[in-house]
C-alpha cells in the first residue's frame, strides 16, 4: 500500500456528511476510508482539545496510523465549520502524512520505538495503541484459525 493509493480509497460521499464541529473528529476519522478499511484502534485526548490518533487495517495488511488535533471553538478548530474544499484538503493532508506499517508486527514496533523517534505521538498514546494492536492481531489470528 502507498499513500498514492490510500488517497483513491477515501470515501469523499461519508467523509463529506461527517458533522464538523469543534471539540473532537471522530466521526471525520471513522468515516474516511468507509469499508476500504477498519478501524482496528484508537486513541482520543480526553479535553477540550488535544490529539486524537487512528490505526486503519486496510485488506492487504496494511495499518496506517493517522493523527489530527482538535480545539475547543471555531478559533482554534480548523474543522469547525470546514466548507468542503477545506475538509477535502484537510483529509488528504492527513492521509498524505499518515505513517504505513505493513504488518502488525511493524505497527507494534512502531509505538514501541518509532514513534518516539519521529515525534508522532506521545508515549502514552503509543503503550494505549500498542496495546490495543496486539490484541487486534491476535483476535485476527484467532478467527483464521477458526477458518
Amino acid at each position: 500500500m502507498t499513500k498514492e493509493k490510500m488517497l483513491t480509497l477515501i470515501d469523499w460521499e461519508n467523509v463529506m456528511k461527517a458533522p464538523r464541529y469543534s471539540g473532537g473528529h471522530s466521526e471525520i476519522m471513522n468515516s474516511i476510508f468507509g469499508k476500504n478499511a477498519e478501524v482496528i484502534a484508537y486513541h482520543q485526548d480526553d479535553d477540550y482539545q488535544g490529539e486524537l490518533i487512528y490505526a486503519y487495517y486496510f485488506p492487504d495488511g496494511t495499518i496506517a496510523f493517522i493523527s489530527d488535533y482538535f480545539g475547543s471553538c471555531s478559533g482554534c478548530d480548523s474543522w469547525d465549520d470546514a466548507s468542503n474544499e477545506d475538509a477535502m484538503n484537510m483529509i488528504t493532508s492527513l492521509v498524505s502524512s499518515s505513517r504505513l506499517c505493513k504488518t502488525f508486527t511493524d505497527a507494534i514496533s512502531f509505538c514501541e520505538t518509532g514513534c518516539k523517534e519521529a515525534e508522532q505521538f506521545s508515549h502514552g498514546r503509543a503503550e494505549y495503541l500498542k496495546d490495543k494492536l496486539i490484541e487486534c492481531k491476535q483476535n485476527k489470528l484467532n478467527l483464521i484459525k477458526e477458518l
